[in-house]
This record gives C-alpha cells, structure tokens and sequence, in this order.
C-alpha cells in the first residue's frame, strides 16, 4: 500500500483509540427526520435544527451550528471529548473556547468512470478527510469560527483529481460573527469564509461527498425566531488549490439571494407544514451547456414547501430560472418531491416512500431551457454521481428501517430519464457526457441502490453502500456501459 495512505490510516486509527466510547445513538442524514419535526403544540414552530444542515449522529456537518443549537443534540456523548466543548476562558464563563474534529476514510470503486466511459474501468478510489475547528465566544454577541482541511486520494487507475479532493492544507472556514436580539429572534452577521446550506440543500449546499467540502467568501445573515428563520448570502464560492493554504475566492462563481422559512398555521395537533419561499442570484464565466460555452447569470425563484401530516412527511421544492446564457435568454424550471409514510408503531419504524423530479434542458428557439443546478450534490440524483440535474427526469420507490437502535438500512430504485430529448444526458461536472444529444435517446437508465448505516459509537459511523446502473439500449448506442458501484464510509467525529 502506498505509504502516506498508510499513515493516514493510522492517524485515523490512534483517533479512534483514545477514548473508551459508550454505545451509539442512530447516524442521521441530510433528510429532515420524524423526531426533527415540530411537535404538537397548537403553536406553530419551525423544528429547531431548520437551516442548519444534516447531520451524522449528534454532529452537524457545518460545526459552527453546534454551539447555535437550542439544546444539544439528541446522543451527544459525555465522555472524553466533552471537556474540549465550551471550555471557560474568564471567570464568568462568557469567553469560551468549543473544539471539533472530524476524520474520515472512504473507499469507493466504480465499474467504469462515466456512464459513457472511455478512458478509466475499475477504479478504486481511496480518500481521507481531515477537518479540525475552533469556535471562540467572545461574550454572547460575538464569536470567531476557524477550521483547517486536508485531504488526500490514492488508489488504481483514478485519474487526475480536482483540488477537492486532494489538498496539502486549507483554510477551510474563517468567519466572524456579530449577534444581537431583534423582536422575538436573534438576528446574526457573519463575514468571512463559511460554510453555507440552505433549505434541504437542494439550493445551495457544502456537496460533502468530496473531501473537502465546499466554502464561500463573503456575507451572510441569519435571523432565526420560534417560527420563522431567513437567510441573506452575498458570497463568491473557494477556489481550492492543492497548494498548502493555497485557496481563494473566485470572482467567476457569484451567489446573492434571501431565504426563508416559515411555519404555518397548525391545521391539527399532529399536522406541521413549513413553507420556504426564495430567491437565488447566480453568475458563472465560461461554462458549457446546451451546446454553447459563455457567461451565465441567472436569476431563481421558487418555493419549498416541507413538513409532516400525521404519519405522511413531504418535502417538494418548485424553482424557476430566468436570465441569460451566452447572450441568450434563460427560461428553465425544476421539480423535486419527495413523500413517505412512517409506521411508527413497528418497531422498526419503516418509512415507505416515492420521489419524483423534473428538471428541464433543452432550448425553445432561441430560449435556453437548461437548468443550472448550482450547488447541488450530485448524489441527490445518482449514488455514483453520475448525473448532473439538468434535463432530466427521475422516479422511483424508497424504504428505510430501523434494523435496530444503532443500525439503519434504506433502500430505492430510480428510473432515469431526459427531459428534453435533443439536450444531452449532463455526468459529472455538469459535463454533457459525448454522444448523448441524440433525440433517439429518451430513457437513459435504472440505478437500484442499497444503504446501511450503523452508529458504532456516538463518535465513530460506518456506512456501506451499492448501486448497480442499468444503462438503456440508447445509452449503449452512444457507448455507454452498465456501471456497479460502492461506497464504504468509516466517520470518526467529536
């Protein structure tokens, strides 16, 4: 084995013998749980985790939310690790100190590089994450967060590797904030590099799959009450280097907009729905899309509306997109919904559910229809993130149960579709994959995916999963090949 995967290896393993760990409370994902819903007061009332991203066990991904949350998390341990979280640096305890940390090693091997693969078969992929912050409060109205990143990618027949994934030392958030009550909330300020998720991160998120996740320089605001939170983001995405601290904003990728969320009225005790209007600018130089290569600025507006109705949880989010491309007017559109029905009297709690998206590509004369799906993670669409969600249509079934208080299996199967027949299919990258703009090609393919989750400790997850993508007699035409891929993920955090 190489040697510096190997010493990484050990890294993560002196970690995770450190401490004598008590047993596990469950992992959570990104998708918004039963438990994190509102509860049934006559009141309505966002969940108290709204906007502040998913989580894996107690932990949140964006740490710096750790120390905003109500209460701490459902399973945080009091071991060890404790002592490093809120350690009084003045008699009155208001100066505080809060440590973190995050090791991560992750194998993952895919039959063929793209679904249209010409250059790499059997790969086999070998990532590490390292991720150690700093939040200091300076009284109760100012803090300063700082986090340092590095990752690295080894393996067989991998490729050159974009800076996300292979970087000596970044500065991977460095925020001030300033906060002050205003009203019934608190209303936030934040300048600097940070972390930023908004909704169900469908909008903007950190794409976690790569080892180092995604930043932004610049602003954003926060004004959080019982019902109501909305955020304002004036930010430059990082442009990663592999170079120790050799990141820096890019003035070529834009964000501007307002998000909100906003409880509604309480139809019944057990009915709670949320709605989140907003609006989302975006500017980007020089991409490739629909044929064309030029500037792309854009301009969305949409809503998400999310919640549960007695044991029925939805989650639909409706976006339109005006603007230009290349000189070109823009007038694109998407639709995710995703619902399921939990059975919380079995006692593994199964949830059966269905999702469906519509994402639109294409061009109506002189129109661009191609959707650009900003900060998406590709996952969302594709375990192996093979699809872009640009021109395409995708449904299927979803399970997920409880095997035991530790362990979570969930399970789905997705058939996958163009939207816009003349477009091409978009891989990674948002990168149209060769020879797939043929109005022949409708249906692209079927992915059957499996997921196991089990918390080990409160500080130490493993997940493994597998998804086989049967691509369609059009796709095999272009040259592309059914694709299996997995995953098996070992998260060390405190």
């Amino acid at each position: 084995m190489n040697p510096i995967l190997y010493g990484h290896g050990c890294v993560l393993a002196l970690a995770l013998s450190a401490f004598a760990l008590p047993s596990p409370a469950l992992a959570e994902g990104a998708a918004v749980s039963s438990r994190d819903q509102a509860d049934s007061k006559a009141d309505a009332a966002l969940p108290p985790q709204t906007g502040m991203g998913p989580r894996v066990g107690p932990y949140y991904l964006l740490r710096f939310n750790e120390t905003l949350a109500p209460s701490p998390a459902a399973g945080a341990p009091a071991d060890g690790f404790a002592a490093l979280k809120h350690m009084p640096l003045n008699e009155g305890g208001d100066i505080s100190l809060s440590l973190s940390g995050m090791e991560r090693v992750q194998f993952n091997s895919y039959s063929h590089e793209t679904l249209v693969s010409q250059n790499y078969s059997d790969q086999l992929f070998i990532g590490f994450r390292h991720i150690y912050g700093a939040d200091l409060h300076l009284g109760s109205h100012v803090r300063a967060y700082g986090e340092l990143a590095s990752g690295q990618m080894g393996g067989r027949d991998i490729g050159p590797q974009p800076p996300r994934q292979r970087n000596d030392l970044a500065v991977q958030q460095a925020f001030v904030e300033v906060s002050a009550p205003v009203g019934d909330g608190l209303l936030s300020v934040r300048g600097g590099r940070q972390g930023v998720w908004l909704g169900n991160g469908l909008i903007l998120s950190t794409q976690p799959f790569a080892n180092i996740p995604l930043t932004f320089d610049g602003v954003t605001a926060q004004y959080r009450a019982k019902s109501a939170r909305i955020d304002v983001v004036a930010v430059e995405n990082v442009a990663n280097t592999e170079d120790v601290f050799g990141d820096s904003s890019n003035p070529g990728r834009k964000i501007w907009g307002v998000y909100g969320s906003f409880a509604l009225p309480r139809a019944a005790p057990d009915v709670a729905l949320n709605v989140d209007p907003f609006y989302i600018g975006f500017k980007s130089t020089k991409l490739a899309m629909a044929g064309l290569v030029g500037d792309d600025e854009r301009h969305g507006v949409g809503a998400r509306l999310w919640g549960k109705a007695g044991p029925i949880q939805l989650d639909t989010t409706v976006v339109r997109q005006g603007g230009t491309f290349a000189g070109q007017d823009v007038e694109a559109w998407a639709f995710y919904s995703e619902a399921g029905y939990v059975m919380e009297s079995s006692p593994l709690k199964p949830r059966f559910g269905f999702r469906f998206d519509a994402v639109s590509g294409g061009r109506d004369g002189d129109k661009i229809q191609t959707f650009t799906p900003l900060y998406t993670g590709q996952q969302y669409y594709a375990a192996s993130g093979y699809l872009a969600g640009s021109n395409l249509v995708d449904a299927g079934p979803t399970l997920a149960l409880n095997l035991s208080k530790s362990v979570r299996l969930s399970a789905y199967n997705r058939w996958y579709w163009k939207q816009d027949r003349d477009d091409a299919v978009y891989g990674r990258g948002f990168a149209p994959l060769p020879g797939t703009a043929d109005p022949s090609i409708g249906y692209i393919g079927m992915q059957p995916d499996v997921t196991v989750q089990w918390t080990i400790t409160p500080h130490l997850f493993l997940t493994a999963e597998g998804a086989y993508f049967d691509v369609s007699e059009g796709m095999k035409r272009a040259g592309g090949r059914d694709v299996f891929y997995s995953l098996v993920d070992l998260t060390f955090m405190f």
